[in-house]
């Protein structure tokens, strides 16, 4: 039976009994987030480096390849939300559009 909860920093505290359960109710906070994200990047950045420099080199343009496609798609994401928030916006028929998607592949 739980009998309180306390959300906070995005884990929710849930008191079953004595024992206390801590469940995941949303995003981390910021800062926990930044510290999981850079301790993730350290493992990584370590485990990279025991590899031969062929392999170092060619993981670290692939990476920033990918970091250049994710920058490049929040561009285009901010870019279609201005267009929206200034009105530019369309109804969209789903049926056609996915129509028109599949027709190039034989779909439906």
């Amino acid at each position: 039976m739980r009998t309180g909860t306390n959300i906070k920093g995005g884990i929710q505290e849930l008191r079953n009994g004595g024992s206390i359960v801590r469940e995941f109710s949303g995003p981390p906070p910021p800062s926990v987030l930044g510290r999981m994200i850079i301790r993730t990047l350290e493992q990584a950045i370590a485990q990279i480096s025991r590899l031969p420099d062929a392999d170092q080199e060619l993981i670290g343009r692939k990476l920033l390849s990918h970091v250049e496609k994710l920058i490049a798609l929040r561009a285009d994401v901010d870019k279609g939300i201005r267009s929206l928030d200034a009105g530019a916006g369309t109804i969209l028929d789903i049926e056609d559009f996915l129509r028109r998607k599949n027709s190039g592949y034989g779909g439906a």
